[in-house]
């Protein structure tokens, strides 16, 4: 059985304020990673995920590296994150928590259902 398990990023609200006379500075994220295990060719045989929000710190004066808010991607704001949270912590809880999800429940494949069974009637 091959294993591969995968991570992806889902960025679930920015709050921005007006700081000085910089508007829609971005000072709050909202964001989950997700940890994605495919087995052999089923993907997504398991998930595990962890939610958060992040507060960034706010420069008094931006030393030319300032981003306004209508030129933000995606990977700026993963930096933003990544640089801002224990990550090592995060993907180790997005790990356990796929491992929890994977042994609570069974998986269970066609020709098993109870009306498979040999021994129970059909109607």
């Amino acid at each position: 059985m091959n294993t591969s398990l995968s991570y992806s990023w889902r960025i679930n609200f920015l709050a921005k304020k007006n700081v000085g006379i910089t508007s829609d500075v971005v000072h709050v994220v909202g964001w989950k990673l997700l940890g994605h295990e495919s087995e052999d060719d089923v993907p997504n045989a398991g998930y595990g995920e962890f939610k958060s929000k992040t507060r960034l710190t706010i420069p008094q004066e931006y030393d030319g590296d300032f981003i306004t808010y209508e030129n933000l991607t995606k990977e700026n704001v993963i930096n933003w994150i990544t640089s801002s949270e224990d990550m090592e912590s995060v993907y180790n809880y997005v790990d356990g928590d796929l491992e929890r999800r994977k042994n609570s429940l069974e998986i269970v494949g066609n020709g098993n259902y109870p009306w498979n069974i040999v021994g129970i009637a059909s109607t």
